[in-house]
């Protein structure tokens, strides 16, 4: 990790190795083969365009702002990397969670409040969705399973500055490359041994002339995982991306089915395989890890039955564009009545 200092005019690179830039350097293989850019102490809220004193001062307070120093831990490393990007282009994907697009019932998980339930098993999930604060399938997905609800991610042009149609997708999406056909998705190994991503052949789009779902869907284990770069105890699985395909209608509105109010690139889903002792029924031993890392006997969704859960953080990139999204999940088991 490296940092720029200032030093009386003249510019200082502070440059410090890792742990696995220590190894090499002792076996004598140490060599910079690439370098990475990052912005993660900058807070771009402080550009002042307001500023009394003209546009020499927009900029002020954030050139003023202390440059961190040079970390050694790879999880403190650059969480906010750089990109190099054309300087014509005007929009840039994001990424967006979709509770709203069901088949039947089975499609995407709606979250409650900003949390997605996931249940450990198919008694917890039974017990969520006829509690007195949801009695709908849509408000769990169950682990371990591939016939469940999943999470969707919609990749795409969050604006209502340019219509979601055809010829804007290939245009803005497809004709500069912003089109997202893998997701690195990171998950905590403490819990999650396994990420299921859309199966080949999922197809994802609307008829434009009643503003209907068209998809077929269906999910399959990812790819082997890897150590995620920056995240202690996380592992990164690459899912597929799938053309999302969801155009302006002849009525009503695009996005009753999407998340995302303009040209859409792709999306993805998610669902998780989580290790075995988490799954046991409520008859059965309770695992240490619900003790360690979440909370036991916890009275939920205003039926008097009681709850072990983990709460954790799920990470998704777009492969094309680095689109970061955050998603936390609840894993749940069923534990009784109270």
């Amino acid at each position: 990790m490296a940092s720029f200092l200032d030093n009386s005019g003249d510019i200082i690179l502070d440059a410090v190795l890792t742990d696995t830039g220590r190894k090499r350097l002792a076996e004598g293989n140490f060599k910079i083969s690439r370098f990475a850019l990052g912005d993660d102490e900058i807070n771009y809220a402080l550009y002042d365009k307001n500023h009394a004193s003209g546009s020499a001062y927009y900029d002020l307070e954030i050139l003023q702002t202390p440059v961190l120093e040079s970390f050694t831990q790879t999880n403190a490393s650059i969480q906010h990397g750089l990109l190099t990007m054309r300087p014509d282009l005007l929009y840039m994907p994001t990424l967006a969670t979709n509770d709203k697009s069901r088949l039947s019932s089975k499609g995407a998980v709606s979250a409650t409040g900003s949390i997605y339930y996931v249940a450990a098993n198919a008694e917890t999930f039974t017990e969520i969705v006829s509690s007195s604060a949801f009695a709908d399938v849509r408000y769990a997905l169950q682990a371990n399973s591939v016939t469940t609800n999943v999470i969707f991610i919609e990749s795409g042009m969050n604006t209502t500055e340019l219509a979601d149609t055809s010829t804007n997708r290939s245009a803005y999406i497809i004709g500069n490359s912003l089109d997202d056909r893998r997701f690195k998705t990171s998950v905590d190994n403490r819990f999650i041994n396994g990420v299921y991503g859309p199966a080949a052949g999922s197809t994802f789009s609307n008829n434009t002339t009643t503003n209907t779902l068209v998809m077929s869907w269906g999910s399959a284990v990812a790819g082997g995982g890897a150590r995620a770069t920056y995240l202690n105890n996380y592992t990164t699985y690459n899912i597929r991306g799938v053309s999302n395909l969801i155009y302006k209608p002849s009525v009503g509105n695009s996005t009753d089915l999407s998340a995302i109010s303009g040209p859409r690139g792709s999306i993805t889903s998610m669902g998780f395989r989580v290790f075995n002792e988490l799954t046991t029924l409520s008859t059965g031993v309770r695992s240490d890890l619900y003790t360690k890392y979440g909370l036991t006997d916890q009275t939920l969704l205003g039926h008097g039955k009681k709850y072990d859960y983990i709460d954790t953080i799920v990470y998704v990139a777009g492969s094309s564009t680095s689109a970061l999204i955050q998603v936390p999940i609840r894993i749940i088991r069923y534990a009784g009545m109270t």
